[in-house]
């Protein structure tokens, strides 16, 4: 699509901080070509052709319809700005824009511009929000004489267990992973670099994450 855009010259003089036709005569040195040019120059508009391509954002199975946006190329690459996503999606949590539906082409993210050179179409990315449920087995007080202690987390989805999914530990300011078992699973062994003496007889608060879902669970050094 091409766009035709009439610019004034005298508007496009102006614009870019040029000196007004009246001020050369109060100038001492005047280029007589330059007043020669500006004096008997018929030209009174330029006309431009932009080319006019479209990015479309589509919803890629959210809910509601794919925009579609035009854009005037005035430079051969013109950025594009996402704002927050327009679609929803029951479920699912948005996040981002793909290049490709299946999410394996160019990434980019809500506030990001996006280098637009022809028409393109970017794809609301989904993650389903899980239903986990998880369980935490682990001894109430430990002790800073023990080299480890390992915290059990069973995760669950309804009634299955969730298997060979990734289990997150933070305690005493480390992070700990494990993958579940066919049981669902998953061990978390956490070393003694993670509590000392400086923190006997006191309370601390451990996080377990599997997905978007997390138990907290609180834990004495004796």
């Amino acid at each position: 699509m091409i766009r035709k855009i009439a610019v004034s010259f005298m508007a496009l003089v102006l614009s870019v901080g040029m000196m007004p036709l009246c001020s050369l005569a109060d100038e001492t040195v005047v280029d007589n070509k330059a007043e020669a040019a500006y004096s008997t120059s018929k030209i009174d508009m330029i006309d431009r052709d932009y080319e006019v391509v479209k990015v479309r954002l589509a919803p890629n199975g959210g809910k509601g319809k794919s925009i579609t946006f035009e854009v005037d190329m005035v430079e051969e690459v013109v950025p594009f700005y996402l704002e927050a996503c327009p679609f929803t999606r029951g479920g699912y949590t948005f996040t981002g824009w793909n290049t490709k539906a299946n999410g394996k082409g160019i990434s980019y993210k809500t506030g990001e511009e996006v280098p637009i050179t022809k028409d393109t179409t970017l794809y609301a990315q989904w993650k389903k929000n899980c239903n986990y449920k998880i369980k935490i087995r682990a001894p109430k007080k430990i002790s800073v004489k023990k080299p480890e202690f390992t915290v059990k987390a069973t995760v669950k989805s309804g009634n299955k267990a969730v298997k060979r999914k990734k289990v997150i530990l933070i305690f005493g300011g480390f992070k700990y992973s494990a993958k579940t078992n066919s049981k669902g699973v998953a061990k978390l062994k956490v070393k003694k670099a993670a509590y000392n003496k400086r923190m006997t007889g006191k309370k601390y608060t451990y996080y377990v994450i599997c997905g978007n879902k997390y138990r907290k669970a609180i834990m004495v050094v004796k």
